[in-house]
């Protein structure tokens, strides 16, 4: 096995990287998931937030400079005050300025004044233009709009030392939000135990902004769940698109109760829009594939396609053949080899409505019992015309933009 294959492999097995984490999905959560995940995958959304990156570090360029300068005149005015109060009015004024922009990181953030002064610069607007873009268009957004005050500023801190403030620069990553947690009850008595969609009234776009679980209880007291629950980013669908309804459920219900009530309700939408074809069947026959080979994958073989996608687009050779095959023997090691199965194991199959001819053995069991398999029909875990259809299909979800019709 090559050098390559053994980086590839280890990249789709790192218990701790995307691929994983994608397997592990929650069931509520999945397709929501998966869809973001697509999003930002996007050729186009990676560009306009790394323009916005790009915007918001020259920003911070602009504050560093400002501090710099607001430093010598700090030093200037320690040293000998009647040398700034002698001095020209502009240099006075500069002074003043920097001294009240200064105090906004002193004790506390000043964010109304901050803001002010952002809308004042080409940078911020164009930033709030870019996020909007990314909303309109693709159905995500960088920040909301005041995360992007923190965005900007949130890399300066104080620290103080008797009598003397010194500044300094930290690096920050960003992580992409697209739930907007907020500390209110929807009403007096429960909070919802399903997002709940924000509206408003001057915007066609649905955002949630709200995904608080909790209940009160017969003593009036808060029972906080989210602690049980994780959410994890998801897209803005526009109102008129989105299929989301609100449901009031009562958690005191048992369990299966529960289940069949939101069963019900599923069976009854699916009833009136039964003629409606599925997002899936619609994108099998545009790309000519049988819908059944996506339509009722596993989390693990979206996660494979995740990665198929993600070789294809990185890898640097040349020949689209080269990538599958290398995709082939990376994923065959990760997911195991196929082997005929025996006249035994097909009757037991059987019994268990499995018709399928061949069986799963792990990369490492087959070969060390490689030579107990040599009469056997031997295959990959996937043939190069399923990985080809694959990437056909994350092409058409992510660089075309289907993701937004799997949750709209």
């Amino acid at each position: 096995m090559t050098n390559e294959i053994e980086i590839e492999f280890q990249k789709r097995n790192d218990e701790e990287g995307i691929y994983k984490e994608i397997e592990n999905f929650q069931d509520y959560e999945y397709t929501n998931c998966i869809a973001y995940e697509m999003a930002i995958r996007n050729n186009d959304v990676i560009e306009i937030k790394s323009r916005i990156n790009n915007l918001i570090e020259t920003m911070r360029k602009n504050v560093r400079e400002k501090f710099d300068k607001f430093e010598q005149l700090e030093k200037m005015r320690k040293k000998d005050f009647d040398i700034l109060l002698n001095s020209d009015d502009e240099l006075k004024k500069e002074y003043t300025q920097y001294r009240k922009f200064f105090s906004c990181f002193l004790y506390h953030i000043d964010y109304d004044f901050l803001e002010k002064y952002s809308l004042e610069t080409k940078e911020y607007n164009e930033i709030k233009e870019l996020n909007q873009e990314l909303i309109n268009n693709y159905w995500i957004r960088s920040f909301f709009d005041d995360e992007i005050i923190n965005a900007i500023y949130g890399v300066f801190f104080q620290k103080i030392n008797n009598d003397y403030i010194e500044f300094e620069i930290k690096s920050l990553k960003f992580k992409e939000k697209s739930i907007h947690e907020i500390n209110e009850f929807e009403s007096s008595d429960y909070i919802s135990s399903l997002p709940i969609g924000k509206y408003d009234d001057n915007s066609d776009i649905r955002e949630v902004k709200e995904w608080k679980i909790g209940v009160i209880n017969e003593k009036g007291m808060e029972v906080d769940l989210s602690k049980f629950y994780k959410t994890k980013n998801t897209l803005i669908v526009p109102k008129n698109l989105t299929k989301t309804i609100k449901i009031n459920i009562n958690l005191n219900l048992p369990l299966e109760e529960l289940k069949a009530y939101i069963e019900h309700i599923k069976l009854e939408y699916e009833k009136d829009n039964s003629i409606i074809k599925s997002t899936l069947e619609l994108l099998g026959e545009k790309l000519n594939i049988k819908t059944i080979k996506f339509k009722e994958m596993t989390s693990k073989e979206w996660a494979d396609c995740f990665f198929i996608y993600d070789y294809f687009k990185s890898s640097t050779d040349k020949l689209k053949g080269t990538k599958f095959q290398k995709l082939q023997e990376v994923l065959t090691k990760y997911n195991g080899v196929k082997i005929e199965k025996t006249k035994e194991e097909l009757r037991k199959s059987k019994n268990r409505n499995d018709n399928s001819k061949y069986k799963i053995v792990s990369y490492k069991v087959y070969n060390e019992l490689k030579d107990n398999y040599i009469h056997k029909k031997i295959k990959p875990f996937y043939s190069l015309a399923t990985i080809e259809d694959r990437l056909k299909l994350m092409i058409l979800l992510i660089d075309d933009l289907g993701y937004k019709t799997l949750i709209s």
